[in-house]
């Protein structure tokens, strides 16, 4: 037996009723109005029996209606009736509604018509579920076509933008599962932080002498890495997540490693499953869903009526209305469970005591929703494992691209980016890099990394690549002075220095990457301490701006 719903509307007004019931009847709901109710039946004796039998009303708010006196029965009547819900629909803009609703929002129908009847579809699978059965956590399909269109236009393409100076005119479209190169993770952090260099020799089983290390790394220090870590061969990281043993997970890598493009890439699997989809195959029809921790914290910070993810996701929803209401996103996280949920950037959160914070909601989250899997992405610098390892989070380190997996995405960027051009030239240009990498250690650790091996793979599109490290640095630094937006962080402490330009950005990072290169220790350049990296900034904005 179908769903009965009664649309209530003035008398003359049936062709109106028609529309607004054509949508629900496709919908699979039974549409009662005027036109079909038996002839001896009066609206009001319709409705009396449709209250009493907690039928949803659909109220059809037009003047005429308003001015009728079953409209103030309706109301009077619902008021004393638990459980009634009446449905408001605005249809002219100015019907007064405020006396007519019942603690309900209504449908500003006369403003958007498809964006109305779309939330009331939805607000009706919620509470009345066609063919009488309970609310499974079913989305309507609809609303998650509407999410998954989304999702596609925000993340189906390689941000390139952040990766390429604003001065050149040569813009590039990639697709991002076009040219992704599926990397390897290991279990756990490196038990200590190591230069590039040491690093690789380990990954190759070569053993040291104590005479050959910098004075800073102890030899037992070596042998514990080697031991610990990279005895254990690396694994394919989308067999990690698709093994179902693996329900929680911490992936954690270098700036510039995928971390972002890794989770991207789940999502998009997720909405567009093919033959070949790891994740797509092994979780199918399950719901991908992205929490940005650092917009997560200052939304939390800034407004105390948002307490949890499933706030945030409602947040979302009024903000950017590509989500879902948050009753119906805990309906279907509770009872089906079927979803990934990623949390990107945990080290985006740079106190300690948010960062804390975070995690246990993150935990919180996992025992609220048992049934969902969980991602969550760091730096290496700066994770604390202790809270989330606590709660049964295991954790997985991004390896650096080795020279096959190079070669595959070199050999697929260049057959989109050059798709114009002979299949000669395209090679050639694979043939370029792979001969640099093979040739120079430096240029191979830089290219292991997926973000600088995608800027040299950009400069060598339409140039030789440079043989000096230092100029693909250049290329790098450039577009980071171009996109870091220091007078934003500047007023939030209230300093009026918003005429900072490239030319200032450019001799602060000179001046930091100094300090750095004399700094004690082999691995000196690869890091500053928090304080002597204030104190520089500081120094030059005093002296530069008095």
């Amino acid at each position: 037996m179908k769903q009965k719903i009664l649309i209530a509307h003035a008398r003359g007004e049936d062709t109106l009723a028609e529309q607004l019931a054509a949508p629900l009847i496709k919908e699979g709901y039974e549409a009662v109005h005027i036109g079909t109710i038996a002839i001896s039946e009066s609206i009001i004796e319709e409705l009396s029996k449709c209250l009493t039998e907690k039928t949803p009303v659909l109220f059809c708010a037009t003047y005429k209606a308003v001015a009728s006196k079953w409209a103030r029965h309706l109301v009077n009547a619902a008021r004393n009736i638990p459980g009634v819900r009446v449905f408001a629909l605005q249809m002219d803009e100015e019907v007064y509604m405020e006396q007519l609703i019942l603690d309900e929002k209504y449908g500003k129908y006369w403003e958007n018509p498809t964006y109305t009847m779309n939330e009331l579809k939805e607000a009706l699978r919620k509470y009345y579920p066609i063919d009488g059965s309970t609310n499974s956590g079913i989305i309507m399909q609809a609303a998650l076509n509407n999410y998954y269109a989304e999702i596609r236009k925000r993340y189906q393409r390689l941000d390139l933008d952040s990766l390429t100076p604003r001065q050149k005119s040569d813009y590039l479209e990639v697709q991002l599962r076009s040219v992704y190169v599926e990397q390897h993770v290991r279990d756990n952090p490196p038990p200590v932080d190591f230069p590039p260099e040491i690093l690789e020799r380990l990954q190759k089983n070569n053993e040291f002498e104590q005479g050959e290390l910098p004075e800073d790394i102890a030899l037992e220090d070596v042998k514990r890495v080697s031991d610990v870590y990279y005895k254990k061969p690396p694994r394919p990281v989308l067999d990690i997540l698709s093994d179902v043993v693996n329900q929680h997970v911490v992936i954690l890598g270098d700036p510039g490693s995928g971390k972002s493009t890794l989770t991207r890439f789940i999502i998009l699997s997720l909405i567009d499953v093919t033959q070949d989809s790891k994740i797509g195959n092994a979780f199918p029809d399950y719901l991908p869903l992205l929490i940005e921790l650092k917009s997560y914290i200052d939304l939390i910070k800034k407004n105390d009526k948002y307490k949890n993810f499933i706030d945030y996701f409602e947040y979302l929803k009024q903000s950017e209305g590509y989500y879902f209401e948050k009753e119906i996103l805990h309906t279907y996280l509770k009872t089906t469970g079927k979803a990934i949920v990623i949390f990107d950037g945990l080290d985006e959160i740079f106190e300690p005591q948010e960062r804390d914070q975070v995690c246990r909601h993150i935990d919180n989250f996992k025992e609220t929703y048992p049934g969902a899997r969980i991602i969550v992405t760091s730096r290496i610098v700066g994770f604390r494992r202790r809270i989330l390892t606590d709660t049964g989070f295991r954790i997985f380190t991004l390896q650096d691209l080795d020279e096959p997996q190079i070669k595959e995405f070199v050999e697929k960027w260049f057959s989109i980016a050059l798709y114009d051009r002979k299949e000669e030239f395209t090679a050639e240009r694979c043939n370029l890099i792979m001969a640099a990498v093979k040739d120079s250690t430096s240029i191979r650790q830089l290219a292991g990394n997926p973000m600088l091996l995608t800027i040299m793979s950009i400069l060598s599109k339409n140039q030789e690549l440079p043989r000096e490290r230092w100029k693909l640095y250049d290329h790098a630094a450039q577009v980071l002075i171009e996109i870091w937006d220091v007078n934003k962080y500047l007023e939030v402490h209230k300093l009026k220095s918003n005429h900072i330009d490239e030319e200032d950005k450019r001799e602060m990072l000179q001046k930091i990457a100094f300090k750095m290169q004399i700094g004690k220790g082999v691995a000196a350049g690869n890091y500053i301490i928090e304080k002597e990296l204030q104190n520089e900034f500081e120094k030059y904005i005093i002296e530069r701006y008095q």
